[in-house]
């Protein structure tokens, strides 16, 4: 994840995390330990999927928390810029019904198999 955020803040995204078990504080330690500046005006923690996926280009999901799998991604969709993207960085969700909803959905590290969408 922290690989991840740091390729996004480099291309000047305005990167918006929302992590059950991670404060700011221990992300931007984390960062530090690599030897990483953050822009700390575009890396935000927020306090719920909600706040983070708000006018969002894409979500990305980069741990396995079990609660990724319940969100409501229709509403969280609702609330993005369209196109919606959705990147699936440990394959845990329900690809097909993301494309129901609407969303672009990509899983990384997996390939495209007939039926199936990546």
């Amino acid at each position: 994840a922290l690989t991840v955020c740091d390729m996004l803040l480099q291309d000047g995204a305005e990167v918006y995390v929302y992590d059950p078990k991670v404060t700011k504080d221990d992300a931007l330690t984390e960062f530090r330990y690599h030897g990483t500046t953050v822009d700390e005006s575009r890396f935000h923690f927020t306090k719920s999927p909600e706040e983070a996926s708000d006018g969002a280009h894409a979500i990305v999901v980069l741990t396995e928390w079990d609660e990724f799998k319940t969100y409501k991604y229709d509403q969280l969709y609702t609330k993005m810029m369209k196109p919606a993207f959705l990147f699936d960085g440990r394959n845990v969700l329900d690809h097909a019904g993301l494309e129901k909803i609407g969303f672009e959905v990509h899983a990384i590290g997996k390939s495209r198999m007939s039926g199936q969408s990546s």
